[in-house]
């Protein structure tokens, strides 16, 4: 598996579990022990109808960054990120167990790939909990509704 530096400032100590960035060429051998953690994101949390597949094979691309989180040799959890336009950083998606243990570190290694990048605008989607843990207010509701189209592409 080939794992990308977030940088080399170290982050973690021994009862940290480690955060490693996914080369896009590894996300083939790390998707079965962390798709169902995404997965169930998708599951509460549609984006569209985005398939956990569209997510795999736009990780493998590098249209979508994921990263992993490890203790030891067993997968914790995964978050999916995508840089955007105009200097957006955007958090796809995070799933896992023991958030509490991994969730502070996560985001200063998430905030550190963003700055990485040229970002200054960091966001993403999420239950009203996160609002709480990053300690910020949302900033804009989101509303989404199915458009049902026929046959000829009309929304009916």
């Amino acid at each position: 598996m080939h794992l990308v530096a977030t940088n080399s400032r170290p982050r973690h100590t021994v009862e940290t579990p480690s955060i490693e960035r996914v080369a896009p060429e590894s996300v083939w051998w790390v998707w079965p022990n962390i798709e169902s953690y995404l997965g169930k994101v998708l599951e509460r949390y549609p984006f569209g109808g985005i398939t956990i597949e569209d997510v795999r094979i736009k990780c493998a691309s590098g249209q979508f960054r994921l990263f992993v989180i490890l203790e030891g040799h067993e997968f914790l959890g995964a978050v999916c990120t995508r840089v955007g336009e105009f200097g957006k950083y955007h958090v796809l998606g995070i799933g896992g167990r023991n958030m509490d243990v991994w969730g502070d570190t996560l985001m200063d290694v998430l905030l550190d790939d963003a700055a990485i990048n040229g970002c200054h605008i960091f966001g993403g989607y999420g239950r009203k909990g996160w609002s709480r843990k990053l300690g910020i207010e949302p900033k804009r509701e989101c509303y989404e509704w199915e458009l049902d189209i026929n046959q000829q592409g009309e929304i009916v």
